[in-house]
């Protein structure tokens, strides 16, 4: 924890940052979107429930043109208009038409 900022390491080309309650995303130049914090719902999107104190990138995912952060999830709105989401999912917050947690990003299912 520090009471002043800090750089983020590793992390020099970020367009966006998105602040959940437990973690945070950047989106990068690259379309890339990283995410680091608590992780036990998944919502850092590496396909893993490990929490990260870096910067990991968000598995499959290269065309995003927006992030956001939740509590639980995180989304990501892609160069082509489509949404992906990922992280918990018990009130089916990530959008994919269940209540399956995802730890990696899926399609919101309607949004062309």
């Amino acid at each position: 924890m520090s009471s002043v900022p800090v750089t983020v390491t590793g992390l020099t080309d970020a367009l966006q940052v998105a602040v959940g309650e437990y973690s945070t995303c950047a989106l990068r130049a690259t379309g890339a979107v990283v995410c680091w914090g608590y992780n036990h719902y998944g919502q850092i999107g590496n396909n893993s429930t490990t929490d990260v104190s870096v910067p990991t990138i968000v598995s499959g995912l290269t065309d995003a043109v927006f992030t956001s952060a939740g509590a639980y999830n995180s989304c990501a709105r892609r160069s082509s208009g489509a949404v992906a989401c990922w992280g918990g999912n018990d009130n089916g917050q990530v959008g994919d038409g269940t209540t399956t947690r995802r730890l990696t990003p899926v399609a919101v299912v309607g949004l062309p």
